[in-house]
């Protein structure tokens, strides 16, 4: 169940190696501040995980990288609890395609309100289409909250 709390819009994603980076054309549609690092390499991803902790006016994390299925418990190691009341969505496939308590239990250890992702392979597309839906949504929310 998600924990909802008064949010800001901002978002910072990391992401693998593409062309022209997902949230950059997201964001220029919808005029939201964003940060973007690219991780090729689990030590480049613990390093701009730990960066982001002290980023208190973004809290939206899209973890975004192709053909890359997250592990949540190695993930929630490297996170620990800087986290707190973030919201995390993962636009990689299937990275959601776990037993409910794996959630549950990143959830606990990293201290995220809420968690969002697929179970199974998305096109890229998609992928897009539905993170602009889901930021739409969550804005939507955070508005009520504020």
């Amino acid at each position: 169940m998600p924990r909802l709390y008064k949010h800001k819009k901002n978002i910072v994603c990391l992401e693998g190696n593409w062309n022209k980076p997902i949230l950059k054309v997201i964001s220029e549609l919808n005029n939201v501040k964003f940060i973007h690092r690219k991780c090729s390499k689990i030590s480049s991803l613990k390093k701009h995980l730990n960066e982001i902790k002290s980023l208190k006016s973004y809290d939206i994390l899209y973890l975004n990288f192709h053909g890359k299925k997250f592990d949540l418990e190695e993930l929630a190691e490297y996170m620990k609890s800087g986290f707190k009341n973030k919201i995390v969505h993962f636009g990689s496939c299937s990275t959601l395609n776990v037993e409910k308590n794996i959630i549950n239990n990143f959830m606990e250890i990293t201290g995220v309100s809420m968690v969002l992702g697929y179970r199974e392979d998305v096109m890229w597309t998609e992928a897009t289409a539905l993170f602009k839906i889901i930021k739409i949504w969550v804005h939507f929310l955070l508005e009520k909250l504020v």
